[in-house]
């Protein structure tokens, strides 16, 4: 895999656009499948553990959790793309 720097955002959204395939036997294939059906509730427990880490409050009024709102995207994000994977394996 090609080495990207982190804060290279353009370089990393064009990455990410690039098509990869792979190649497995029916049993990995079936495995992986099984694995991200598996691991929804996973998923979805920690974007809303971090919705409720997100409303908690420090004295001075700012957020307990600052990178909060962010963890929350990268679950939907996630989501999403485990969505989108599943659509074209099945």
């Amino acid at each position: 895999m090609a080495q990207i720097a982190i804060d290279d955002h353009s370089r990393l959204a064009e990455y990410a656009k690039v098509e990869t395939s792979v190649t497995m036997p029916n049993g990995l294939w079936a495995s992986l499948r099984t694995f991200l059906l598996i691991s929804t509730n996973f998923r979805k427990d920690e974007a809303n553990a971090w919705a409720k880490l997100a409303q908690e409050k420090k004295d001075d009024g700012s957020p307990r959790f600052p990178n909060a709102e962010g963890n929350i995207q990268f679950w939907k994000d996630m989501q999403e793309d485990i969505e989108e994977i599943l659509r074209r394996i099945d």
